[in-house]
């Protein structure tokens, strides 16, 4: 496959209209889903702003350090979702998901052994998660799941959607613009031939 044929059929893709107007819709529908977190955006600025002084670890030290900090319109609700925190992954243990999971659901014999060296490789990443503290990471606080579920539940699963739509519309086309504009036996009689279709099913896989 020629470059030169790759990148004519990109081009030819976005000589068409009603992709440009389905990408631009596809933004305004992102910035709506982003603009659902936006109702607690001036808290979480508030707490980027606190923890400059106070540390984004919590803990004894981060709770006297906010008790001691100005008097703001955030400052007693940060505190409540704050104090006391303690690192989860201190106790955590992964073979207690594995006890678990075979107490649930029947495990064939073999699969166990096999379910039990998978949580036991879990328990190496919690253990790190232990050391660097992670669970006592601030965050975003009290909206730190709001915005993770907005991101991830929401953001990101319309993105992937959106991507694999415009490259399945832009491969139709593509796979059919010959024959609509009645070029099909003159394109597909060159030396070429149907291994133009490369080109052009490439082309709408690289934009999607």
């Amino acid at each position: 496959m020629k470059k030169e044929l790759f990148w004519w059929e990109w081009k030819k893709l976005w000589s068409v209209p009603m992709f440009t107007v389905f990408l631009v819709l596809c933004m305004a529908f992102n910035a709506f889903i982003a603009a659902d977190a936006l109702y607690g955006q001036k808290y979480v600025s508030y707490v980027s702003d606190v923890t400059e002084e106070t540390g984004r670890k919590m803990g004894a030290s981060f709770d006297k350090k906010l008790a001691d900090s100005p008097g703001q319109e955030y400052k007693d609700i940060l505190m409540e979702e704050t104090k006391g925190a303690k690192d989860i992954f201190e106790t955590y243990q992964a073979e207690n998901i594995f006890t678990i999971v075979k107490n649930i659901f029947p495990v064939a014999k073999g699969s166990d052994e096999v379910l039990n060296k998978k949580y036991k490789r879990l328990q190496k990443s919690i253990d790190l998660l232990e050391e660097q503290d992670a669970s006592l990471d601030v965050d975003a606080a009290g909206m730190t799941d709001d915005l993770l579920n907005c991101l991830f539940g929401k953001l990101c699963r319309a993105v992937i959607t959106e991507s694999w739509m415009l490259a399945a519309f832009m491969a139709i086309y593509l796979g059919g613009c010959e024959k609509l504009s009645k070029t099909a036996s003159t394109v597909f009689s060159t030396k070429m031939g149907r291994k133009l279709q490369q080109a052009k099913y490439a082309a709408s896989l690289f934009q999607g």
